[in-house]
């Protein structure tokens, strides 16, 4: 690896590997690699649903000498960021917007999802309850190859489906803040995925899907 030495590095795959390791930490590896590799610059892109906040930062701060990690969010698109990424779809955007879908076009992923879906139904939907019901099921498609391969060949789509509508029937009736991935960040606000009744891989998956937003480290 020394022919990696002094050049900025560009570590990929941390949320692919942490979706395969099954609760194995993969930063301590990481750590390893860039101890020996004399503490290079490192620009690090993570799912935020993958990303353990503190701790990944504290791990970091071992090999960022006498440098502070700064970690930044991607922001949604603004209205004119939309209309410039997406100039040769303004009649389509205008139209989404007249039917109330402004969320989907806030980043590009969501705006494929909905433009295959108005492919696919060839119309808008009719009502809310149709909206909700394609949205939610557009929502857990996993659209990323990596994370497909380690999860949704071990969960089915209507497992999927009862998993996150559970889900939401327990954030929406138990007056909970949000749910809990891991029993050591559960707590009265935060109850632990662990304790709920449902089909513990199939809700760890629906976690992970653009239809739940994290709330935070591991929650």
């Amino acid at each position: 690896m020394d022919h990696l030495i002094g050049y900025t590095l560009y570590p990929d795959g941390q949320d692919e590997h942490r979706s395969h390791a099954d609760g194995i930490d993969v930063m301590d590896p990481i750590i390893g690699r860039l101890k020996q590799l004399s503490c290079p610059k490192i620009r690090i892109s993570c799912r935020t649903a993958e990303w353990h906040g503190g701790k990944d930062l504290s791990a970091l701060s071992v090999v960022s000498i006498n440098t502070p990690v700064v970690l930044l969010d991607l922001q949604p698109f603004t209205q004119v960021e939309t209309l410039r990424v997406l100039e040769d779809w303004e009649d389509f955007v205008e139209e989404a917007r007249e039917h109330g879908l402004d969320e989907f076009l806030l980043n590009p992923q969501d705006f494929q999802l909905l433009h295959e879906f108005y492919k696919e139904k060839n119309s808008w939907p009719k009502n809310r309850s149709e909206l909700m019901d394609g949205s939610c099921k557009a929502l857990l498609i996993e659209l990323n190859e990596a994370h497909s391969t380690a999860i949704d060949d071990w969960i089915t789509d209507r497992a999927l489906e009862r998993a996150s509508n559970y889900l939401f029937a327990v954030l929406l009736l138990s007056n909970v803040s949000g749910i809990s991935t891991k029993h050591t960040f559960s707590n009265k606000a935060f109850p632990s995925i662990q304790s709920l009744d449902g089909d513990l891989y199939a809700m760890t998956g629906a976690t992970r899907r653009r239809v739940l937003k994290s709330a935070g480290e591991n929650r």
